[in-house]
């Protein structure tokens, strides 16, 4: 059965510059194991109107394109959108849990198209009572 994954901004992030956390976590080296799990898998990677607006204020739009085009080439990698509903949802979210707007967005978007959703956001990890969320390195 085919698994779909959200990655937070955070991961795609670790996935491009290769970060490491202050206490010394190989982020990058993780992002890039679990994408290429994935790929191996042949399973999917879902990501954002909302995570492409994040990315943009790190990189030009030829950067984001360029870094994009070789996962939508292998077909693993598929767009969603924010609708009304999902922005009234990600408010409550917001609000009941006290996270930023944009997390709780991307928690909803992650939940409605049934994909974990992989991020090393504290604020994210919070919300594992109500949808599945997962660090990269637990899922390699």
């Amino acid at each position: 059965m085919v698994e779909k994954y959200y990655l937070d901004t955070c991961v795609w992030r670790d996935f491009y510059e290769n970060r490491v956390s202050r206490d010394g976590r190989l982020l990058g080296i993780c992002a890039k194991k679990l994408i290429k799990k994935i790929i191996h898998d042949n399973d999917i990677i879902l990501y954002s109107d909302l995570i492409e607006k994040e990315l943009l204020k790190e990189y030009t739009e030829q950067e984001l394109c360029d870094k994009l085009d070789a996962l939508i080439l292998l077909d693993i990698l598929h767009k969603v959108h924010l609708n009304e509903l999902t922005r009234i949802k990600s408010r409550t979210i917001k609000n009941k849990y006290k996270i930023p707007l944009a997390d709780a967005a991307h928690a909803i978007l992650a939940k409605e198209n049934k994909a974990l959703l992989v991020t090393q956001d504290k604020h994210l990890l919070k919300l594992k009572n109500i949808l599945k969320v997962s660090k990269p390195d637990d899922l390699i």
